[in-house]
């Protein structure tokens, strides 16, 4: 499953293409963070699909556009902040 509003090549000033922006994707650490679950626990969610993700350059990244898509339709259960 592909995020809906998942940016694609964007064009720089110079005319070379560029895949989206650091601020565009969540990594497994970020993500975890984020939602205060365990690094694994994003991961294990990845290796099952529940969330959508990519792999550039060998790093698995989720896009934001997904994470606020989940949190916006209560999909995810967060851990209350401790």
């Amino acid at each position: 499953m592909m995020p809906r509003n998942l940016k694609g090549t964007m064009e720089n000033s110079d005319g070379a293409g560029q895949a989206g922006q650091a601020g565009d994707f969540l990594t497994p650490k970020e993500l975890g963070a984020r939602w205060h679950w365990n690094t694994e626990s994003v991961r294990r969610k990845l290796r099952r699909r529940e969330i959508s993700s990519i792999v550039i350059s060998g790093r698995r990244l989720i896009p934001r556009s997904e994470v606020e898509l989940l949190e916006r339709d209560g999909r995810i259960e967060r851990l209350p902040h401790p």
